[in-house]
Order: structure tokens, then sequence, then C-alpha cells
């Protein structure tokens, strides 16, 4: 899996790479590149740095966020390869970058002893002032949005053959639920074996906004 690593110190490239994206005023996002190698360790990183976010002090702790949650990969891998060699990465996708909204995941991947261990986790955040968006600030007050949101679930399930792939039953999603927003959709996340078996990976449930209009905040244009 993993080539013949060299036997020394730890060797750290990092570079920025200008990545051109759609944006709303002038919020830019360049691509941060990080790679090490150690005895049994392989990980390679490429993380957002964000330029143009109305606050700066918000865009401060984004940026470091981001760096310190692609560190906690190389961490993670260092202590790990003292059992077997590891290859890790860490990357990003920019989802959204419109009308007011920025859509990043987090993507982290470990690969050990022929097992692929795979993380996914979205950031959202206003443009404007940098404030996080909170799955609940999503919706209007006094809506049953998890309701909603719980059925189209069950419902897709069902359609993409999920069923004979649960571990547990998948009853309701949950306050504090996962997810990143495209120009067209609310898109879940459900970690990998949760509710379906290791082999699914992570889950993603697609909802269109345009379908949500009873329940979304009208905020979250689309």
């Amino acid at each position: 899996m993993i080539k013949r690593l060299k036997m020394a110190t730890i060797a750290v490239l990092i570079f920025a790479m200008a990545m051109p994206v759609s944006a709303l005023g002038s919020v830019q996002v360049a691509s941060m590149k990080e790679q090490a190698e150690a005895p049994g360790m392989h990980f390679s990183a490429s993380y957002p740095r964000l330029s143009g976010i109305g606050n700066q002090e918000r865009q401060q702790i984004l940026n470091r966020t981001f760096h310190e949650a692609s560190l906690s990969v190389k961490t993670q891998a260092e202590y790990a390869a003292k059992q077997a060699p590891i290859l890790a990465q860490f990357g990003y996708q920019v989802t959204r970058n419109e009308k007011g909204v920025l859509s990043i995941c987090n993507e982290r991947t470990l690969q050990q002893n022929g097992h692929d261990r795979r993380e996914k986790q979205g950031i959202r955040v206003n443009t404007a002032n940098g404030a996080p968006y909170s799955f609940s600030s999503l919706f209007k007050k006094n809506t049953d949005y998890v309701g909603v949101l719980s059925e189209r679930v069950q419902a897709q399930i069902a359609s993409k053959g999920f069923k004979g792939k649960q571990k547990k039953p998948f009853k309701q999603i949950g306050l504090q639920q996962d997810f990143y927003l495209t120009k067209t959709d609310l898109v879940l996340i459900i970690p990998q074996g949760t509710y379906f078996s290791d082999d699914c990976g992570i889950v993603e449930f697609k909802i269109a906004l345009q379908s949500l209009d009873g329940v979304l905040n009208p905020s979250i244009r689309f």
C-alpha cells in the first residue's frame, strides 16, 4: 500500500496555490499543501486559506481551524504508524461560495492494514461577517424541520438500497446534524459506520433547497 519510506526525520513541505472560485464579493480560497514522511507513514494535506471574509477576526479563526484540522490527522497518523504502515490524507471541497454562504467540507482518509477510514465535516459561514451557520439556523422557528428531513432520509434509504446495509434502524436526524450546502441542495452527512456498514463509507442524503421552502430560513437563498 505504501512504498518504501525514507528512514529520516519527518520532511514537511508547505506551499500555497491560488484556486479560483466563484464568490460573492471578494471571498477567495487559496489551497495550502503539506506533505510529510516518516518510517511507516506518508501524510499529505490540502487545506483552505480564506481571504475576503467581512470579519477579520473570524477569518483568522477559520483559517487556523482548517490548519489545525489537517495537523490533527498528521498527529493521528504518526501515532498509528507505530502499529502498522499508514497512509493519511486530508483534503477539502468548496461546495458553495455564493449568495452570502460559503460551505466547505473537510475530508480525512486513513488507510491501514487494508482498511479505509473516512471522515467528512461540513463548515458553513456567512461570507459578510464570518458567522457560522448551525443546523437549526437554516430553518424557520417553530417548524418541524427534523420531521420533514427525517422523512426524506427514510425515503432515500429505501430508494438507494441501503435497507440491507443498516447496522441499526434510522429513526430521525439529530438536532446537531452535520451538513453542507451546494447551490441547490442541503446535503446531510452520515458518518461512516454510524447507521450503515463500513463498506458504505460516508453516506450523504441530498435534499433540494427548493423543496424545503416551507421550513427554510429565507436568508438561505437558492
